[in-house]
């Protein structure tokens, strides 16, 4: 009876953490998206996000949340980005290059068709890059959070 009451106790504490951490991490992200009372400038631009990597994708999509973006996708094939592009306003675009056995090649060439500025995070260098692609902004695996940002912000910004 007693390793039962204890028990409770304990599940009681568990859930009471769990409620105040998620309560705290609701007010970091707020927090995250202003600064001083502005808004950051990635706030409510729409980012589709195109990975093959499901680790990688679901931690660019939170950093891209947590800045205040919204994020379309994220994509992890050529079709799946495509049908995206079609459908989707986008603001901004991240591509990883190689996808599989595959390359954002034909992604690149949509997005430019369109005028939607993008940029490659990849485990390539620029100079792996096809030449008609070596203009683009490319940053390599891992990448920061904060140069991650930067980057897309300026590529918003030359819209």
């Amino acid at each position: 009876m007693q390793a039962r009451s204890l028990n409770e106790v304990d599940a009681r504490s568990v859930r009471a953490r769990a409620n105040r951490e998620a309560s705290s991490a609701a007010v970091a992200r707020e927090s995250d998206v202003t600064v001083r009372g502005s808004a950051l400038p990635l706030t409510g631009k729409r980012v589709l996000v195109v990975e093959d990597e499901a680790i990688i994708a679901i931690q660019v999509e939170d950093e891209l949340e947590r800045a205040g973006c919204e994020v379309v996708g994220p994509a992890s094939s050529v079709g799946k980005a495509l049908q995206l592009i079609a459908r989707e306003p986008l603001d901004v675009a991240v591509l990883d290059y190689r996808l599989g056995a595959d390359t954002s090649r034909e992604i690149a060439a949509t997005l430019r068709a369109r005028h939607i500025p993008f940029l490659f995070m990849t485990g390539n260098t620029s100079t792996d890059l096809p030449r008609d692609l070596r203009d683009v902004p490319c940053l390599e695996k891992p990448v920061r959070h904060d140069t991650l940002m930067a980057a897309l912000e300026a590529a918003v910004k030359f819209r």
